[in-house]
């Protein structure tokens, strides 16, 4: 036993044994004599022998010790996430931990947020793991001072850089994102809105700094209807989806030139969209019941799409948003988020006489004593115990019993209502202004 090939491995035994166990030699010594004891003397095995063995066993169980102290380390990673990132649609934070031998850490991933970074630094620091910082913070130094613009009329957003991944909301033109990560041919961007999600590369146009001169300076307006801008030849140039923000050219002939944050340009009917000082003076910063019933309304029979915050599909979140975002409030992308805005409204679950036109209407999971409250889904109400939501389609009907288009699922599992008529910016939802849209 005394070969090459058994001294390469007594080394590879004791190098990682000797990172877990300080009284390696002592513990190894008294293993050897136990075995020793335990054999018979006719058939004991040569030292050398005795020691790998000793030295086998010992590893075994500092492998489950060293399998221990990772979980731990990963597990105080996951609370500082509990803690300090419970909603990972706010805050990129994505730590990742690679153990390099003993209590060292290579902490590697992305983060916003340098001081949660620090943070977790500290707490694996108190478990006694030496950490070495690799982490990536967000945005990327190319992106610090990059501004940028959707040039679709409809950009998806995806949860990972994938188009095979999972559609999570939807981003319109003209309006300005922040780029923080990239990878391949997608950038992983905060919205107008502030949710995140990845976007294919072609849906964004990068502002030089005369772009950005140009855009801020310009007259803008918003589209209101769908619709194709033409050439002037009368070929299809781009599409654009209302809701999404257009420069100004000249008028003629009842058609209005409108000129994309890349330079393209084309001519809609005039009354394809509204110039948004004209909007902003209309909506007098504060919401109207009347206004947002009729945007509402307008949507009717539009399909439901998982992930949609458009005219081309809606999901039941998408489809509030929308609505309050054509009469100047910006609502928060999801119904868990959007529950979080207004003031809530005492209401009872038979006749729901106090809910008024306008007001939110949250369906899901009660809170208990034993289970967190659950938003799954949000409508619109239209008064008399009646509401207007996106599931199938957008469509309207009642919580109340008894009436024909009653829905009983709906009215079992109503949470809370909210009302945002007649309130402030304090409440949780922004007035958009024309700055709003500038860079």
């Amino acid at each position: 036993m005394k070969s090459r090939s058994f001294h390469l491995l007594l080394f590879t035994l004791f190098v990682p044994l000797s990172l877990c166990v300080r009284s390696t030699t002592m513990r190894i010594t008294k293993k050897t004599s136990q075995i020793q004891k335990s054999m018979s003397p006719t058939r004991k095995p040569a030292s050398s022998s005795l020691y790998l063995l000793a030295l086998i066993v010992l590893f075994s169980s500092c492998v489950e010790l060293a399998r221990n102290r990772q979980g731990l380390a990963e597990q105080t990673k996951d609370e500082v996430l509990r803690q300090l990132v419970p909603d990972k649609r706010d805050l990129v934070f994505e730590p990742e931990l690679s153990f390099v031998g003993g209590d060292q850490i290579l902490l590697t991933g992305y983060s916003e947020n340098p001081q949660i970074t620090d943070t977790l630094i500290q707490a694996l620091n108190q478990l006694g793991f030496s950490v070495s910082d690799s982490v990536n913070v967000l945005p990327l130094q190319k992106f610090v001072a990059t501004k940028a613009l959707v040039r679709l009329s409809v950009a998806n957003v995806k949860a990972k850089p994938s188009h095979s991944s999972e559609l999570v909301t939807q981003f319109l033109l003209g309006h300005r994102v922040r780029i923080l990560d990239e990878q391949r041919g997608w950038y992983r961007v905060r919205g107008l809105d502030n949710y995140l999600g990845w976007i294919e590369k072609d849906a964004v146009h990068i502002m030089s700094t005369q772009d950005v001169l140009v855009w801020n300076s310009a007259a803008k307006a918003m589209i209101d209807e769908e619709t194709v801008a033409r050439t002037k030849a009368g070929d299809v140039a781009f599409d654009v989806s209302k809701g999404g923000v257009v420069m100004q050219g000249s008028r003629k002939n009842g058609l209005q030139e409108i000129i994309l944050a890349d330079g393209r340009r084309g001519w809609i009917p005039a009354n394809a969209l509204i110039q948004i000082e004209e909007w902003q003076k209309n909506q007098i910063k504060q919401l109207q019941a009347d206004l947002v019933l009729s945007d509402a309304k307008e949507l009717l029979g539009r399909p439901y799409v998982w992930g949609g915050t458009s005219m081309r599909g809606l999901d039941c979140s998408g489809f509030t948003k929308t609505v309050f975002l054509q009469n100047g409030w910006m609502l928060p992308r999801d119904a868990s988020q959007q529950v979080e805005t207004g003031i809530e409204v005492a209401s009872d679950t038979t006749e729901f006489m106090s809910l008024q036109p306008g007001d939110l209407i949250f369906f899901g999971r009660k809170e208990t004593p034993t289970q967190k409250q659950r938003i799954v889904h949000v409508g619109i109400a239209l008064g008399n115990g009646r509401m207007i939501h996106c599931a199938g389609s957008v469509n309207i009907e009642s919580l109340i019993a008894g009436e024909p288009d009653y829905n009983s699922y709906r009215a079992r599992t109503f949470v809370t209502a909210k009302r945002l008529i007649g309130l402030e910016n304090e409440q949780g939802f922004n007035w958009l202004t024309e700055a709003s849209f500038d860079l």
